[in-house]
């Protein structure tokens, strides 16, 4: 709880911030390509030096980002924009931040065991639904190689592995959201309806590209089964999508 939350001094560059979680940018190598990476801040705030920010700003551009996407991110997909106006790679990696110890003690946070890829995302989504504040430095603090036969890739590139992995966040989503409403009573399932459809579109067309994948199919199947998909599914909308998102969705 919010009460069970004490500050915290960090030194940074010579100055000491309290705060429950810090956030900094970094560097993804790729290669001989180098892109910087700054965190999310308030549109129209400053971006030299630190920011505090509180929990409705967590809310609304971090944890509403890592969750996933959205009918607002759908939505932008519709209208031929790029399906998130921020830049959402690597944002829930848990080397993007600074954690307290306390706050993961007190409130028993972990990681989904069952999850191979995005697992740190869920972690991060879970803590920061824990705190008040956090400070945002706009400064590059971590290198990030890019390496195609990493976990990252190599999970992409297995569709069977993708499938599995898609199906066992969309059980992690769920078990996150029923400790977040426990928790606040705050339902975080809206921030990733569109994710949990997206998804099964991706099993269903890796399934039948080429010839047909019968142990593909079964995920695919048992993906569109779960309570989750059925009702993510059902809430979607698809007024105003192009004819080509639309029988996918129907």
């Amino acid at each position: 709880s919010a009460d069970s939350v004490c500050t915290l001094k960090e030194r940074i560059g010579g100055r000491t911030t309290e705060t429950d979680c810090i956030i900094f940018g970094f560097r993804t190598i790729d290669g001989n390509s180098i892109t910087e990476r700054m965190p999310l801040v308030p549109a129209g705030k400053i971006t030299n030096g630190d920011i505090t920010v509180d929990n409705s700003v967590l809310d609304e551009l971090y944890i509403k980002n890592i969750s996933g996407y959205s009918q607002k991110n759908i939505n932008r997909l519709y209208n031929g924009m790029p399906i998130s106006e921020h830049e959402i790679f690597l944002l829930g990696t848990v080397w993007h931040y600074l954690f307290r110890r306390d706050v993961i003690d007190c409130n028993k946070l972990c990681f989904d065991e069952k999850v191979s890829l995005n697992e740190d995302g869920l972690f991060t989504v879970d803590y920061l639904s824990c705190i008040t504040k956090a400070t945002i430095i706009n400064n590059t603090c971590y290198d990030y190689r890019l390496n195609s036969t990493g976990g990252l890739f190599g999970t992409l590139n297995n569709p069977k592995k993708m499938a599995m992995n898609k199906i066992a966040i969309a059980k992690g989503r769920e078990r996150l959201r029923k400790k977040i409403l426990e928790r606040s009573g705050k339902d975080i399932r809206p921030y990733y309806l569109g994710s949990i459809v997206l998804s099964a579109m991706e099993i269903a067309a890796k399934s039948t590209k080429g010839k047909l994948d019968m142990e593909l199919m079964k995920l695919y199947l048992s993906y569109c089964c779960s309570e989750v998909a059925k009702y993510s599914i059902n809430n979607i909308s698809t007024k105003g999508a192009p004819l080509k998102y639309k029988i996918p969705f129907v």
